[in-house]
C-alpha cells in the first residue's frame, strides 16, 4: 500500500520534531557545569612585635653618707689639728672647721667646704664658680702649679703671709682615700665622686 502525499509529509515532520529535540536535550546536558565548592582563605594572624629589652642603668655615684665622716674628724685629730666645727655631709655637700694645733707662730683657723659632683664638667663648673665667688670678695689669685685643677688667693699685700687665704682644689675619685689640700690631710675613706674643696683660711 503506498503512503498519500500528505501522509508522507506528516511523518517526515514528526521526524524531524523529534530529532531537533533529541539534539537540544543532549546539548543542554553537555553545557551545564557541575558547580565547585569556593575556597575560602583564613586570615593569618600577624605576629605582635617582641619588646627590645632597656638597657640596664649605670648607677650613678652616691654622696658620702653621714655614718663615714667620723673618719674624717678622727683623721684631723690625729694629724694634730683640733675639731672646732666637726665634720658633717649635708646635700651633696661636706663642711668642717678645725684649727691649728700645738705651738705655731701664726695658728689659722680653717673652714674647709667640699662640693661633691658625680661628673668632670660638673666638677669643672663648681671649681670656675668657687674662685669667681673668691674674687668677688677681694681675694687676689697667687701662684699654682695646676691652675686647672688648684687656684690660691689671699687678702692684702702680704701673699701668702696674709692672714686670710682661700685655697680652691678638685680632687678626682680615689678608691682608697680621701686628699684634703688645705690643711694637708689624708682622710683613709675613699669616694666615689669628685670633690671640689674650698678651703678659706683666717689667723686666729
Amino acid at each position: 500500500m503506498q503512503l498519500k502525499p500528505i501522509t508522507a509529509i506528516a511523518i517526515l515532520l514528526v521526524v524531524v520534531v523529534l530529532v531537533s529535540i533529541s539534539g537540544c536535550t543532549s546539548s543542554n546536558n553537555a553545557a551545564t557545569a557541575t558547580p565547585t565548592a569556593a575556597t575560602s582563605t583564613v586570615p593569618t594572624a600577624t605576629p605582635k612585635p617582641t619588646a627590645t629589652p632597656k638597657p640596664t642603668a649605670t648607677p650613678k655615684p652616691t654622696a658620702t653618707p653621714a655614718a663615714t665622716l667620723s673618719a674624717w674628724n678622727t683623721a684631723f685629730s690625729k694629724a694634730g689639728y683640733e675639731i672646732a666645727t666637726p665634720f658633717k655631709q649635708n646635700r651633696g655637700a661636706i663642711s668642717g672647721t678645725v684649727n691649728d694645733g700645738g705651738d705655731k707662730l701664726k695658728p689659722y683657723k680653717y673652714d674647709i667646704s667640699i662640693t661633691e659632683v658625680a661628673t668632670r664638667d660638673e666638677a669643672r663648673a663648681a671649681y670656675n664658680a668657687a674662685i669667681t665667688k673668691a674674687q668677688q670678695q677681694g681675694y687676689n689669685p697667687g701662684s699654682g702649679l695646676d691652675s686647672d685643677r688648684s687656684w690660691s688667693g689671699y687678702l692684702g699685700n702680704q701673699g701668702f703671709q696674709s692672714d686670710k687665704i682661700v685655697s680652691i682644689h678638685i680632687e678626682e675619685p680615689d678608691k682608697l682615700w680621701t686628699l684634703v689640700w688645705e690643711p694637708l690631710v689624708i682622710v683613709p675613706e675613699p669616694h666615689t665622686m669628685y670633690y671640689v674643696e674650698t678651703t678659706y683660711s683666717t689667723t686666729i
